[in-house]
């Protein structure tokens, strides 16, 4: 971050340092004043790099690269400014790597860090090694309701949405999205960010596919279903929009004629599929 000051009272036998504690005051050693997009030495005197009375002057954070290493062996290198807090780290951290601000504990030098602390009150440098530990919490039961079925379950408010998906669908679980009073929550959030308590009713929403059929005409029409809908469905959807009678219906993909009772996951429909409707030819 640059920011941008006049020059007001300027002694040009101080040092650039000098008058960087003018206005950075016990920040200074975090910012370089910066002329033709270089920083200039502190030990300079302003006289000597053309420093007066009225000069645009540049204040530029320094940035510290550094690394936080998790209790599970993993690490990620990080760019930082210097009068960043431990809070606004630990919020990175929740962006990038999806890991509650609650849950996390860091540590450098053996220190415990304190939140509104910054990275220069703690004199991370260059190469610094930050340990992050992630707190356990407690599992607790859970009496859920999944599309009106109850269910009793021991989880923690770190499980993500993901993972809980998984216990009721299984290998399936990715054509699965949950809902959360009327709304998709995103997969990557924990169940203490998507709002999920004790005694909460969720719905499993199966996934749908937009695939096209083209009809006897020539014509093509886009169909949203979902996978787990049998072939009959799809000839019941037609009749609805199009008003082709079931009976007189003949569904092709790839070749071959779909039995009513495959599902378009049997027969292998998938997103932007294109599905071939026949007419059924009755003799004379």
């Amino acid at each position: 971050m640059t920011n941008i000051y006049v020059a007001k009272r300027i002694d040009k036998k101080e040092t650039v340092g000098d008058l960087i504690k003018q206005y950075k005051g016990t920040n200074a050693d975090c910012y370089d004043l910066i002329k033709d997009g270089v920083a200039v030495l502190k030990n300079k005197k302003l006289k000597e790099v053309g420093i007066d009375g009225n000069a645009k002057l540049r204040f530029q954070e320094r940035l510290v690269k550094f690394i936080v290493r998790f209790d599970n062996g993993s690490s990620i290198p990080i760019e930082f400014g210097l009068t960043k807090t431990i809070k606004s780290l630990k919020d990175y951290l929740h962006d990038v790597k999806k890991v509650s601000v609650d849950q996390q504990r860091m540590t450098f030098n053996g220190r415990k860090l304190n939140d509104e602390m910054t990275l220069n009150d703690y004199n991370v440098a260059n190469d610094s090694v930050l340990c992050m530990n992630l707190r356990n919490t407690s599992s607790m039961s859970m009496n859920v309701d999944v599309n009106y079925i109850n269910v009793k379950l021991k989880l923690n408010d770190t499980t993500s949405i993901s993972d809980l998906i998984k216990m009721w669908k299984e290998a399936d679980a990715d054509n699965y999205d949950l809902v959360v009073n009327g709304k998709v929550v995103p997969r990557n959030m924990t169940l203490r960010e998507a709002n999920v308590t004790v005694n909460s009713k969720l719905d499993l929403q199966e996934r749908k596919i937009s695939f096209t059929v083209r009809l006897c005409n020539g014509t093509r029409i886009r169909v949203n279903l979902a996978p787990s809908k049998t072939i009959l469905n799809l000839k019941e959807h037609l009749n609805a929009v199009e008003k082709y009678p079931v009976c007189d219906q003949r569904i092709s993909f790839n070749g071959r004629d779909l039995s009513d009772v495959s599902t378009l996951r049997d027969c292998e429909i998938k997103n932007d599929s294109d599905v071939i409707l026949i007419g059924r030819l009755y003799g004379g």
